[in-house]
């Protein structure tokens, strides 16, 4: 289907900016004499930006048609790339970061919703990989610069022109969300009768309040896990672990490459195995990843292998909880609660990078990985448990009364 392309594509240029930074910022910081745990506080407005966004996005989505909702928040992410890549002094980066997040959050909130009612846990691994091509893309971008110019602005500008571009195609294609209106309505019953059995909670299997906010919960702790893999992977092998800036920045980059391979195997197999078992998955093999990236001070091909298990385990985690969210709340009710759980993860996802920040400046940037593997367990305790839990008791419910299923 054309719009699923666009969808794709879209998800592609929003990963685009988030992983910049991550390259970037060991110069970023130099230029603008700041201190190395600020990167998070630089970006604020973003995260408030992408916090409003998203708490709208239900009210937007009701009132407005996906794909003007999506091509403005398109603009404004454009826009906030340009300010920052002209930026000549801290204030400048901080008032183009609000349209930055306004944008991004935009975009993000919409097109899950989207891919959540009308398409299946394949599809939405799928669109996150496309995230993840872009995450992967933009920090080779990022790169290539440095190397040829010897500064990060010039990335900037590139991704704020894709933007741009972008936002003049989702203007062009409007009509195309009516067309395939009908179309999706069938679609809708289809992918009702694939739910795999576990995935789907019983009233008597769980308080749905409580299902739900172990779930807002989760997205916190997820976005914590990623964001600080993203802000500050290259600065650990670099500034950490002392290696040179782009040996550093190419093993974060392995990360990106690891999760799109992931999200793309994980829409093969995520219909099979259901959405609770690959989330347990990921978790356990990100948390070998952890450990390895512990032991990458003897080499650094332990944090290759770390960032690369990191990756695959990362992938399929975001987008199986958000396929989760109207299975535990219904249709009607998923438009806002899931601008809640993106609320929460653009909070965590600026919020605990910095707190790992200052635990890097003033303590050690080996308390980077100590915090993920923290993180990793406390996940663990709030979503894998007790869905595995809910996984039994459907179980008895089905043996012991096959007619509630």
């Amino acid at each position: 289907m054309f719009l699923l392309i666009l969808l794709f594509i879209a998800f592609i240029s929003l990963g685009l900016p988030d992983a910049l930074g991550n390259i970037a910022w060991p110069l970023m910081y130099l230029d603008f004499s700041v201190p190395l745990s600020s990167s998070s506080l630089l970006f604020l407005p973003a995260m408030l930006g992408g916090i409003i966004s998203s708490l709208i996005a239900g009210r937007l989505i009701k009132k407005f048609r996906p794909g003007w909702i999506i091509a403005i928040s398109c603009f404004l992410t454009s826009v906030g790339m340009l300010g920052i890549s002209f930026a000549p002094s801290v204030p400048f980066v901080i008032l183009s970061a609000l349209p930055l997040g306004l944008g991004a959050g935009g975009v993000d909130a919409t097109i899950n919703d989207f891919v959540a009612k009308n398409f299946t846990a394949k599809h939405m691994n799928w669109l996150h990989a496309c995230y993840g091509i872009g995450t992967t893309i933009g920090p080779a971008i990022m790169l290539y610069v440095i190397q040829t110019t010897g500064t990060w602005r010039a990335g900037h500008r590139t991704v704020a022109i894709i933007q741009a571009c972008l936002g003049v195609i989702f203007i062009l294609t409007i009509g195309i969300w009516k067309k395939t209106a009908p179309a999706l309505k069938e679609r809708r019953k289809q992918n009702a009768l694939k739910l795999n059995p576990e995935d789907v909670i019983p009233a008597s299997c769980a308080n749905p309040k409580k299902a739900i906010a172990r779930q807002v919960m989760a997205f916190a702790v997820y976005a914590g896990l990623e964001s600080i893999i993203v802000t500050w992977g290259t600065t650990y092998f670099n500034i950490g672990l002392g290696n040179e800036l782009i040996l550093s920045g190419e093993t974060a980059t392995v990360y990106f490459f690891a999760f799109v391979v992931g999200r793309i195997l994980a829409g093969f197999i995520v219909n099979r195995i259901g959405l609770k078992r690959i989330v347990f998955i990921g978790i356990s093999i990100s948390f070998v990843g952890i450990i390895m990236i512990l032991l990458s001070s003897f080499s650094i091909y332990f944090g290759m292998i770390g960032m690369a298990l990191i990756g695959i385990g990362y992938a399929p985690i975001y987008p199986c909880m958000m396929q989760q969210t109207p299975i535990l709340v219904g249709k009607e009710a998923s438009s806002v609660v899931i601008g809640y759980q993106m609320a929460v993860s653009n909070l965590c996802f600026t919020l605990l990078p910095f707190v790992t920040g200052l635990f890097g400046q003033y303590i050690s940037l080996y308390a980077i990985p100590v915090v993920l593997g923290i993180l990793a367990v406390t996940f663990f305790f709030i979503k894998v448990v007790p869905e595995f839990d809910n996984c039994r008791k459907v179980s008895s419910i089905v043996e012991n009364n096959p007619s509630n299923t």
